[in-house]
């Protein structure tokens, strides 16, 4: 009984201190791993995105005030400067009806916009292919809950959008292809106005 309370406690120890990648297929992280904080929503500062027209310090600060859409908290949520402050300010009483059937859809925007908007953070982000990225917090919702319990939302939505990324690269990398083999075919028939117009794209 001893041995097995001992085996227990030091599993546990073990889930709790998951960092970085992790049996070569998964990627803990949280605020508070510096090398993967620019995953966070707030711990990645200096980052802002522009949704909408719209201007925000953090991806942070756009979930939080989406939470009030259309209200005076949110332009208040907008232009505050501390993301932990606009996490604070989400908090407040007064959210729009909708919040859990769109609060999803609101994250992955936020965060394909700020790896859209940031070339060094989306290179980040592709070399993490092809990893299962997971924000190993208490957070039940976002995160992993610490033992694994949580529905890790955020890691999801990060993976997703990583996904994508990477997905549309290929595509792109495949049509420049083509249209290299395009322009070598037509240089090898001396078309060369053609074959200049394609080299050039």
């Amino acid at each position: 009984k001893h041995a097995m309370e001992s085996a227990e406690r030091l599993k546990q120890e073990i889930i709790k201190s998951r960092r970085g990648v992790v049996e070569g297929k998964f990627l803990y992280f949280n605020g508070g791993v510096p090398e993967y904080a620019w995953l966070d929503n707030i711990a990645c500062q200096g980052y802002p995105v522009k949704i909408d027209g719209f201007l925000y310090p953090s991806t942070e600060h756009y979930f939080q005030s989406q939470k009030f859409a259309g209200s005076d908290l949110e332009h208040t949520i907008r232009t505050t400067l501390d993301p932990m402050e606009a996490k604070r300010l989400g908090h407040s009483e007064g959210l729009r009806a909708d919040w859990e059937n769109v609060k999803i859809d609101v994250m992955l925007k936020a965060v394909a916009a700020k790896f859209e908007q940031h070339e060094s953070l989306r290179m980040k982000l592709v070399d993490t292919s092809p990893l299962l990225i997971v924000e190993h917090t208490k957070d039940t919702c976002w995160g992993d809950g610490i033992d694994g319990s949580g529905k890790n939302l955020l890691g999801k939505a990060l993976t997703a959008v990583r996904n994508s990324i990477v997905k549309s690269a290929r595509s792109r990398k495949n049509i420049a292809i083509l249209e290299l083999h395009r322009a070598i075919d037509a240089d090898r028939n001396k078309n060369f106005h053609t074959a200049l117009t394609l080299y050039a794209s």
